[in-house]
């Protein structure tokens, strides 16, 4: 298995963001690949031998939203990497918790990047009126403890469709240096129209930020 860093054509490779990701393989022990591709030929750029995938591209709407499109059907992370940094392996992650049952997706890669980087986890519930959130927490905390993995757990400001674009604000603060979020299971009007909450985060994050699909087989679309 690999983890593999993608170049858009117009960004030359960077050999600390390289060395970033060679050292990210030795800890996961994965082998590493490296391409330059458009959007449109991610299809045959990324096989089922690539268990984790970066993207290096202009964080233009345009541009990230073509990625986006094109790794919709991925069933591994897919990281943007802002433009702004030499490095993929985080320290903190923020992971902000919302009431969909597939967030808790999200905790086994926390769980991977704490388990073998040493990462802290921020776990960030949603300030709902229901407990689904709460209950996602309790899952991916009881995986952490499972493997004695440091963790602090707490609550946002705003609600489950609000959380996102709350910790993305955030993290111009300096204290995270990775924002892991699922990805939309569909796209609504208002996704097509202005645009899904991830686009929104790739380009106004001023960190890197992972996504997990949902899985369509695990998960209903109704709630």
């Amino acid at each position: 298995m690999k983890i593999k860093i993608i170049y858009h054509p117009s960004i030359s490779p960077n050999e600390s963001l390289n060395d970033s990701i060679r050292l990210l393989c030795t800890k996961l022990d994965k082998d590493y690949a490296e391409q330059i591709c458009q959007a449109n030929e991610l299809q045959f750029a990324i096989d089922d031998e690539t268990s984790m995938v970066f993207y290096a591209v202009p964080h233009d709407r345009k541009t990230v939203k073509a990625y986006l499109n094109a790794s919709r059907e991925l069933r591994i992370p897919y990281t943007f990497i802002n433009n702004s940094v030499s490095t993929i392996i985080p320290t903190h992650i923020a992971c902000p918790i919302t009431f969909l049952e597939e967030e808790v997706e999200k905790g086994q890669f926390a769980a991977a990047f704490a388990r073998y980087c040493g990462t802290k986890i921020d776990l960030i519930r949603a300030k709902d009126y229901g407990s689904k959130a709460s209950l996602t927490i309790n899952k991916i905390a009881a995986l952490l403890d499972k493997f004695n993995l440091g963790y602090e757990s707490y609550d946002a400001e705003k609600d489950s469709f609000k959380v996102y674009k709350e910790i993305t604000g955030k993290t111009k603060d300096g204290k995270w240096d990775m924002l892991l979020l699922s990805a939309s299971r569909d796209y609504g009007l208002d996704d097509i129209l202005f645009g899904p909450p991830e686009l929104h985060a790739v380009l106004n994050s001023a960190i890197n930020v992972m996504l997990v699909n949902p899985r369509g087989d695990l998960y209903a679309l109704c709630d």
